[in-house]
């Protein structure tokens, strides 16, 4: 099982950290392996500790925040197309005006003005892959 594994991993080099979609590179691989015939089990016996924490933010400046927001969105953005998981756009898009008024009325407003902008940047890249399919066809 594990040299079956082993040889089906392989990562999207547009995907991660410093690549052209900032984010989503094990998405995409979970997504991979699933087509791939592979099964998971769900357990809460195993935990990742991955906070989301916003005081992160605090000592940004509002134009990394938004740069940030953007990398983000990009990756989540190309998994959507790339395996046309389509049903996911509503959240992809709700989510980040959600965050706008909680933020909003937590008078975070730099914070709420970033996730504002982030709704309007996903737009544009939900328009950038409709618009151009040769950015997310499968490799």
């Amino acid at each position: 099982m594990y040299d079956k594994f082993k040889s089906q991993i392989a990562f999207d080099e547009k995907l991660g950290v410093g690549a052209l979609y900032g984010s989503s590179e094990d998405v995409d691989l979970f997504l991979k392996l699933f087509e791939m015939g592979e099964r998971f089990i769900f357990t809460n016996d195993i935990y990742t500790y991955h906070p989301k924490k916003t005081s992160a933010y605090n000592d940004l400046a509002l134009n990394k925040i938004i740069l940030r927001f953007k990398n983000y969105s990009s990756g989540f953005a190309y998994i959507i197309f790339k395996y046309k998981l389509f049903l996911f756009i509503p959240e992809y898009l709700l989510r980040t005006l959600g965050a706008f008024i909680l933020f909003f009325l937590k008078f975070k407003f730099k914070l709420s003005f970033a996730y504002l902008m982030q709704f309007f940047i996903r737009i544009q890249i939900l328009l950038m892959f409709l618009l151009h399919k040769k950015l997310y066809l499968k490799n």
